[in-house]
């Protein structure tokens, strides 16, 4: 079942916390322990990731983060953004590989939100940039594998459609999600 939206979070449920673009500086390294932390509590990640306690790929340097920065916590929520030429060069390849994407291609990936930071819109606001970042990028559709049904429901609701394909996590053994595209 698909929870409604509100068309942003209230400034009410914004207060004491900032969303920014933070590409480039000495936060996104963060931004991998961030991801360990919050997913290690929902799921049994695979044995690699969890001796190296983070989560981190190639696709870092290249890709656009942003950040959900509290005014007293630090670093509470994450999300990347990066745009290649062809899907062989997106993250997690295999899982769009059956599709036929016009190019330039966005893949929104590695949202990650504290626990006591959810509920508080964050998600959709760092969705509603990144989808922006990749219009101006020129990219001609959006990518993301959704981990959760109330993600699906969200980003369906922000025009992304399910596809056919499925995406197999490469963090947590025999998981597949769902893979949908935004057209642009």
């Amino acid at each position: 079942m698909c929870i409604t939206l509100t068309p942003g979070p209230s400034l009410s449920r914004m207060e004491g916390f900032r969303v920014e673009e933070i590409t480039g500086t000495d936060l996104v390294p963060l931004t991998f322990a961030l991801r360990y932390r919050v997913w290690s509590k929902q799921v049994q990640l695979s044995e690699n990731v969890q001796r190296q306690g983070l989560i981190s790929d190639d696709h870092e340097d290249h890709a656009r983060h942003w950040g959900v920065l509290s005014d007293t916590e630090g670093l509470v929520a994450s999300a990347r953004l990066c745009v290649h030429q062809s899907e062989q060069d997106i993250p997690e390849a295999d899982c769009y590989t059956e599709l036929s994407l016009p190019s330039p291609i966005a893949s929104i990936n590695r949202l990650v939100v504290e626990q006591f930071a959810q509920k508080r819109g964050f998600a959709q606001s760092l969705d509603l940039r990144r989808i922006e970042a990749a219009r101006s990028a020129g990219a001609a559709c959006i990518v993301v594998a959704p981990t959760d049904d109330q993600r699906v429901c969200a980003l369906g609701k922000a025009a992304f459609s399910v596809t056919s394909s499925k995406c197999k996590s490469i963090y947590v053994n025999d998981v597949w999600f769902p893979v949908m595209v935004m057209y642009l």
